[in-house]
């Protein structure tokens, strides 16, 4: 595999005090070669000249925060470690593994040096993938990819390891980096978006997660658009030590109803007094209760069925580029940045538009993650665009104008079923359906922002944010068109996402089956044959030891419900009252015994793993009596 014209080769290190091992995996030839320093080999002459040819790029997970920079290290002191015997040089890089390993978070300096000497080219698969606050193991991304072996390394790193176990440590040092050659296949097109940002626009985005590479060209398009230096404006920040929020909320908001003009008096008197402070409020209008907060609108929404009668329909309304929209309509930009700023947004958010409607993918998605990266760096400190008040106004006025339009539905007849975020969804009697579209449209003009409108059949609802919508035109469409006319959402959704943990893919599916296409939930799951669909994992932290059938286990497990299986059981020692130490024990699957499926590689028929089928079907039959719940009948 090329990258920018450069042979990808995939990389992996660990270190004890007196072994260091480096796994490379080259993408173009399939060869693996694996360098060590120990009192067995010393291959640090080779492993600084791989890391210093040019025509490579390396590729890892987590590579920026420690393996990066520890190859740095080894490469800037090559002439001094190069006199040194093998134990002086996996002690010099052991230590500064521990410096990198326990620096306060986000506190580079002691090791600064190293994190940004860049002697090599290099791509993050976890930077790339995840923002700081969602970031996960390599062994939950092997877990979520189904790949063939979740493997963790049991022995303390803090102890020098035993030359009989070197082995062991290259085996699973090589099953790290082909797990990240797998993530690695599997990311081609999001790695091909990067490279053609960086084309486009100019700036090194490769190792950086959508968030970042959308303020990052927001960064750039603003400093040409401003003629600033970039320098002259990343450290500026808009401070308020108290935010009224009757400051931020728009005179043109209003409510009919008393409950709810009650609501918006009492917002208004709020204060927001440091940058930290939440918002929280909640109003029961038309027999839903509706929450107001920081993240945004939504009602409470019990499990349900909603299948419209034969004289209604459902029809959710969603804003147009939701937060975008009300930054550019109502002006709630940054304000150390200036009008300016609003300038270089709107035509940032007009050029995206006519990039979408010409086909420019890449122009497209570029800047789609420009407009929608703002909100969030509004309420972050560290960016050069945090304004609270900017953000509490969008967020704010957002809600509000939302609950406005649910209230003018409301008062003509339609019923409203949920509302979230940017949208609301109603039935809608058939004969108000024209009234429905002309009190959306007024909305649009008191708002500024306009609507997208989509016709359901059919929601099957176990939460606000767990559900599954049927699109008008499923009955009529082809087979295999059928799944473009169903939503996913929440626990319902029929597919793994990498790094989003992992639940039995059967679960959803035979929910699906059932809800959607009729099919009884004991046909989908017992005449499934794919072990994988029956999967789970679990993580355990570090003050909890995993034990299965009396042996210890790794804190990251994936597994089966078995019958007549050990249970899988998590324990930690604590002291009582006279300080005895007592073993306290946890089911990790409290409600069957568990075949723990690390390894994939040799599986059997699905009838060898004696699947406890009772757990799986009493979980499908629990939401499904939430959603659906039977009648109590007394003959």
């Amino acid at each position: 595999m090329k990258i920018k014209d450069l042979t990808a080769i995939v990389y992996d290190i660990e270190v004890f005090r007196n072994c260091f091992t480096c796994a490379t995996y080259n993408t173009e030839n399939n060869q693996i070669k694996v360098y060590e320093i120990s009192d067995r080999v010393n291959d640090l002459s080779e492993i600084i000249q791989l890391f210093l040819e040019s025509d490579k790029i390396f590729i890892g997970y987590n590579n920026i925060h420690f393996d990066n920079p520890i190859m740095n290290y080894i490469i800037l002191y090559k002439g001094l470690l190069s006199t040194k015997p093998y134990h002086e040089i996996t002690q010099s890089i052991f230590n500064l593994a521990q410096v990198i390993i326990h620096s306060d978070d986000g506190d580079f300096s002691k090791w600064k040096d190293f994190k940004y000497a860049y002697c090599f080219k290099s791509l993050d698969l976890l930077t790339m993938y995840f923002s700081k606050a969602l970031r996960v193991s390599l062994k939950e991304i092997q877990v979520t990819m189904m790949y063939k072996n979740v493997q963790e390394f049991d022995l303390d790193w803090n102890i020098p390891i035993h030359k009989d176990q070197i082995s062991r440590l290259i085996s699973y040092n090589i099953n790290d980096i082909m797990s990240t050659n797998e993530l690695l296949n599997r990311s081609i097109k999001d790695i091909d978006l990067r490279i053609n940002i960086e084309k486009e626009y100019g700036i090194n985005v490769l190792s950086k997660d959508g968030m970042k590479i959308g303020i990052s060209v927001l960064e750039e398009l603003y400093s040409k658009e401003s003629g600033l230096h970039k320098r002259s404006f990343q450290d500026l920040r808009t401070l308020y030590s108290v935010i009224p929020l009757k400051d931020c909320i728009l005179p043109c908001i209003k409510y009919d109803d008393k409950t709810l003009s009650d609501l918006l008096v009492k917002m208004k008197s709020k204060l927001l007094v440091n940058t930290k402070s939440e918002l929280k409020e909640s109003v029961v209008y038309s027999n839903n209760l509706y929450s107001i907060g920081t993240g945004g609108l939504h009602t409470k929404d019990l499990p349900k069925l909603i299948v419209p009668k034969e004289d209604e329909i459902i029809i959710d309304s969603d804003v147009n580029s939701y937060y975008p929209s009300l930054l550019i309509e109502w002006g709630f930009y940054p304000k150390h940045l200036g009008s300016k700023f609003l300038d270089v947004y709107k035509r940032i958010y007009t050029e995206r538009l006519e990039a979408k409607k010409q086909g420019n993918k890449i122009v497209n998605e570029t800047l789609k993650l420009s407009l929608n990266g703002t909100y969030g760096n509004l309420i972050n400190e560290h960016s050069w665009l945090f304004d609270r008040k900017a953000a509490m106004s969008i967020t704010v006025n957002g809600q509000l104008f939302l609950l406005m339009l649910a209230e003018m539905l409301t008062k003509i007849g339609c019923k409203v079923i949920s509302a979230n975020t940017d949208g609301v969804t109603c039935v809608v009697p058939k004969n108000k359906v024209d009234e429905h579209q002309k009190v959306c449209n007024e909305w649009c003009e008191i708002s500024k922002m306009s609507l997208e409108h989509t016709e359901y059949i059919k929601i099957i609802r176990y939460a606000v944010n767990d559900y599954i919508a049927i699109k008008k035109g499923f009955h009529e469409a082809k087979e295999e068109e059928k799944d473009y006319y169903i939503k996913e959402k929440g626990l319902f959704i029929t597919n793994t996402r990498i790094g989003k943990g992992l639940s039995p893919l059967i679960i959803p599916r035979a929910l699906k089956k059932y809800f959607v296409f009729g099919e009884p939930i004991e046909k989908t799951v017992k005449e499934s044959t794919n072990i994988k669909e029956f999967l789970m994992s679990e993580k355990t932290g570090k003050q909890w030891n995993v034990e299965h059938n009396g042996l210890p286990q790794q804190r990251v497990n994936r597994f089966i419900a078995s019958r007549n299986a050990p249970y899988l059981l998590k324990w930690k020692l604590w002291k009582d009252e006279y300080g005895k130490e007592i073993h306290q024990y946890s089911n990790m699957l409290v409600d069957s015994g568990v075949v723990i499926l690390n390894d994939l590689q040799d599986l059997k028929p699905i009838e060898y793993y004696k699947l406890n089928y009772p757990y799986y079907l009493s979980q499908i039959r629990k939401i499904i009596e939430e959603i659906e719940p039977r009648q109590l009948s007394l003959f």
